[in-house]
């Protein structure tokens, strides 16, 4: 449980940079959302990446926060039981109590992680509120160019093109996001204000 905890910790750090405390000052503010130095070092040293590598995650991560709050998306209470739930399921923990007695354990605050578990939530529904209307169904003409141009991911576990079927069309669908959300936040970047301060 605690390797599950701290990794899901450090990918929920990476997106909880609104309301971030500034300790050791502001290094860059992203439509008014602070990253501080501590932010940068923290991210660093849980993943091991270079210090650009990081800013520049943390830049996309901040951006992806400003159009949460654009559309005015949320995550309610239920959301985050019903994760906190599955986790403790997955790691055999009989209560709430020792779930978050477990994390206080390993120095991580139940606020903070709350916190960083609604925003791993909201990620998702981002991606699904900008693709959503721009993702275009495929013919079957496309789904089979598709099936054909990656038939290596689908030999071995189907026979014919039909059997792959909805794992073909889950991969189209999937491509065509990232496709989407790699040009819209491209733009959102380009028209936003990214000032590095330190």
């Amino acid at each position: 449980m605690e390797t599950y905890l701290k990794y899901l910790f450090s990918i929920a750090l990476l997106i909880s940079l609104a309301n971030s405390q500034i300790i050791n000052g502001v290094a860059i503010q992203v439509n008014n959302i602070p990253i501080t130095l501590y932010d940068i070092k923290l991210a660093q040293n849980e993943l091991g990446k270079s210090k650009k590598d990081v800013i520049q995650l943390l830049i996309q991560n901040a951006l992806e926060e400003s159009e949460s709050q654009k559309f005015n998306l949320d995550v309610n209470e239920k959301d985050v039981d019903r994760f906190v739930l599955n986790l403790m399921a997955k790691n055999r923990i009989p209560t709430k109590d020792a779930f978050f007695q477990a994390l206080q354990y390993q120095g991580i605050a139940k606020n903070d992680f709350i916190k960083n578990i609604k925003r791993q939530i909201l990620k998702p529904k981002l991606y699904q509120k900008i693709s959503a209307s721009q993702i275009i169904p495929p013919t079957e003409k496309e789904l089979q160019n598709f099936y054909n141009l990656n038939i290596s991911i689908f030999q071995g576990k189907y026979s014919s093109f039909q059997e792959a079927k909805i794992e073909v069309q889950n991969r189209f669908y999937a491509q065509q996001q990232q496709r989407i959300l790699k040009n819209y936040f491209s733009k959102v970047r380009a028209e936003s204000v990214i000032e590095y301060i330190r």
